[in-house]
Formats: structure tokens, sequence, C-alpha cells
């Protein structure tokens, strides 16, 4: 499943990437708290430590119970809530791999606040893309509700966490409004692609501004 994520977050973007995200999985809850020094519990959490400017260290933990529900749901079972969060999840996981990886890659830095707001683009995407598969060209309206101003967060999050995620939720949802009324969503116009590649290789300043001038 996150391979397939990645195959797909890489064509989208038109990303070429030396490493793939199975490869720096880590599945065990207790081993990433070990690894992270912090205490608590969450199903997913890209783990990064930089000791020098040459060396980044980095693993993707997603639980183990969230693979495996995703390994053993059937391809032709109905989604429902549990299997579109899981799946949520576990694309945002790659998402920020991705990200990270990327943008190291070049020698450019990435801040936390753009992978929220990244992971949340490629959910929407990934997500409206599914549908479109399985439903034609479906009307988004329920899916950008859910996503962005239904979205509820954690109430154990610290205020400097849920302003992060507040502020990536409606940056997010203003971008993904403006995709829905400038280029077609499902099947996908040349249009589209040249515009979420361009936003991707935006620094986050970049990206904010880009999203001020499209409203």
């Amino acid at each position: 499943m996150l391979e397939q994520i990645q195959d797909q977050l890489q064509g989208l973007y038109d990303l070429q990437l030396p490493h793939r995200v199975s490869d720096f999985l880590v599945t065990d809850a207790a081993l990433a708290r070990h690894l992270s020094g912090i205490s608590g519990h969450a199903d997913e959490a890209l783990l990064v430590h930089q000791p020098d400017d040459q060396t980044l260290d980095l693993s993707l933990f997603v639980d183990a119970a969230v693979l495996r529900r995703l390994a053993e749901r059937s391809p032709d079972q109905p989604w429902d809530a549990t299997a579109l969060q899981d799946w949520w999840l576990a694309l945002e996981g790659v998402s920020h791999f991705l990200c990270v990886v990327w943008r190291a890659e070049r020698d450019l830095s990435t801040t936390a606040l753009e992978l929220e707001l990244q992971a949340e683009i490629d959910k929407f995407l990934l997500t409206a893309w599914a549908l479109g598969e399985h439903h034609g060209a479906p009307s988004l309206a329920p899916l950008h509700d859910t996503l962005f101003r239904r979205a509820r967060l954690r109430g154990d999050l610290s205020p400097q966490l849920q302003d992060r995620y507040r502020r990536a939720n409606r940056m997010a949802a203003s971008y993904c409004q403006q995709l829905q009324r400038r280029h077609r969503v499902w099947p996908v116009d040349g249009g589209l692609l040249r515009e979420l590649r361009r936003f991707y290789r935006f620094d986050r300043q970049g990206k904010e501004r880009h999203i001020r001038r499209l409203t």
C-alpha cells in the first residue's frame, strides 16, 4: 500500500527519487517512541534527526495494526470510516516522507507547516481520483467538506500544533477549492498537472503567496 501511494505521488508531481519508503518503515510503536524520544501514542509519524549539515536520519512510523487492516481489506469491499482514515493516515506519512526526501536531495529545507499543507492537498487529490475511477466524475463537495470543514483535532495536541494544523487545513481548503474552479480534477487535465507540479516545487512562503494570489 505504501509503495503504491509513493508511485502515485511521484507520478503526480514528476518526482525522481532514489529511495523507497518501505526501506525506512518502522511499524513497532515502542521502537518509534524510542527513536523519537517522545512519549505518547500516534499511529503515524515521520521521525527526523539531523546530526549535522551533511546527514539526515529518517524513519517513517506507521502502526502495524493500520497496515494490517489495509492489507486485509478486500479490493471489492466498500470503504467505511475506519478504512478511509487508515488510508489517509498512510497517505499522509508517505506524503511527508517524499517531501522531506525530495527537498533534502536538493539541499532545501522543509518546514512542518509545509509538510502538513502538502499532505492535506495530497489526500484530497488522491481520494478524488479514487472516487473518479470507481464512480466516474463525482461531485467533490462532500469530500472537500469532510477533509476540511469537518476535520477535528485531537484534544491532547499542544496549542502550537493545533495552530499549525489549522493553518495547513485552511490553506489546503482554499487551494483545493481553487483547483476545482480552475481545472478539471477528474479526468485530470494537463493544466492541473502543470499547476500541481509547479506548486510542489515552491517553498512554504511561495506556496502561501500562490494560494493568496489565487483567492
